[in-house]
């Protein structure tokens, strides 16, 4: 049986009076009352909490992804330390030189977010096998790409920037 409260204020109300009727009515009879707010109640925690969880996974796949990129441009700038003295010997500005290992950095993790979107695309059908409803579009695919550039140019920003300021004398002497 479906009962609905005309005021959301009376649930309780109308729950008692449900419950005494059906005594009445049948009683040696056992009833089970429960009203939908609770379990929207339950659910929406339960959302809430899923998406806590999530935004935290997505926070730590900035961070690791971040680091990782970072350590590859810090070797990158130590291996080619030499380059750079060369460029700034030259006349290369340091707007130049930040601009160049930006530019490396995204393409980094542009590369890394196409990668990740064609295994999205492998690992989709059978996460759908496995009973798991996946929704792919476009539009996330897009996120994911801006999302893993955005991320590469911010950890890049650092190594960098140490690249760019760089000593041209120190640069050139350095193996």
């Amino acid at each position: 049986i479906t009962v609905i409260a005309e005021d959301v204020n009376q649930v309780d109300t109308v729950m008692t009076d449900v419950e005494s009727a059906l005594k009445e009515s049948y009683p040696n009879t056992t009833f089970t009352i429960s009203d939908a707010g609770s379990k929207m109640e339950a659910a929406s925690a339960s959302n809430e909490t899923l998406t806590l969880l999530l935004i935290s996974m997505a926070v730590i796949v900035f961070i690791v992804g971040g680091i990782g990129i970072m350590n590859v441009l810090f070797v990158s700038v130590k291996e080619r330390t030499n380059e750079i003295g060369i460029l700034k010997a030259i006349g290369c500005s340091k707007r130049d030189i930040l601009l160049e290992f930006l530019a490396e950095a995204a393409a980094i993790s542009l590369i890394g977010g196409v990668l990740g979107n064609l295994a999205s695309l492998v690992v989709a059908p059978i996460v759908q096998y496995l009973g798991v409803r996946v929704e792919l579009s476009a539009s996330a695919f897009l996120i994911a790409l801006v999302f893993a550039v955005g991320t590469g140019t911010i950890f890049g920003f650092y190594p960098a920037y140490k690249a760019s300021n760089l000593v041209p004398v120190e640069a050139l002497g350095a193996e």
